[in-house]
């Protein structure tokens, strides 16, 4: 015989928002303002005008979705290609949002220890490129490395409700984005023969 379970509604916490939610400085625990009636692309632009660690990874992503590799490794800086450079400061700026306690608290939710290991067995093998191949040989393969850094990066961006509905906007407004430029791109080519 099975039981039914009912769950209610919690009461809302002393200076609770209309949502229930307590209102924070960094707006976690907030919800998303598309169910308040706003348009949802309103509040998916505010939400990344509030958080600029968020509109950077949102810029990189639709940039790298658009202009592909030729933006990944096409503008340099020193050793350093654009898109390390902006998740760096993405993550600077989100550490300086939370704070160093509250950013260990939120990578500690991540599973660290796969990804020690990880990064382990890649340091192993550049190690073993670098002596064998040389670094031009091997910074491709570097690049998995700074990928895999996205994950830590946005459990520090990524909070709330609110902030993944706005990179799930932007992921899809990526792969648009990335439709449109491979049929132009494909249309030139066949056009020019």
């Amino acid at each position: 015989m099975q039981r039914e379970i009912k769950l209610e509604k919690p009461p809302a916490a002393p200076g609770a928002n209309s949502n229930g939610a307590a209102p924070a400085a960094d707006g976690v625990g907030t919800q998303s303002s598309a169910r308040d009636g706003s348009r949802p692309v309103d509040s998916w632009l505010a939400t990344l005008r509030e958080f600029p660690d968020l509109a950077l990874i949102a810029g990189l992503l639709l940039l790298t979705a658009t202009l592909s590799r030729t933006f990944s490794t096409g503008i340099q800086i020193g050793p350093f290609y654009v898109t390390e450079l902006v998740m760096a400061l993405a993550g600077t700026v989100a550490i300086l949002r939370l704070g160093a306690d509250r950013s260990w608290r939120m990578l500690r939710r991540l599973p660290l220890p796969a990804l020690a290991i990880f990064w382990a067995v890649g340091l192993i093998a550049t190690l073993r490129g670098l002596r064998e191949f040389g670094f031009s040989l091997v910074s491709e393969d570097i690049g998995l490395f700074d990928y895999s850094l996205l994950l830590p990066l946005l459990a520090l961006v990524v909070l709330d409700r609110r902030r993944q509905e706005t990179l799930f906007a932007v992921l899809i407004a990526c792969g648009f984005a990335g439709m449109a430029a491979f049929t132009v791109v494909y249309t030139v080519d066949q056009i020019s023969g």
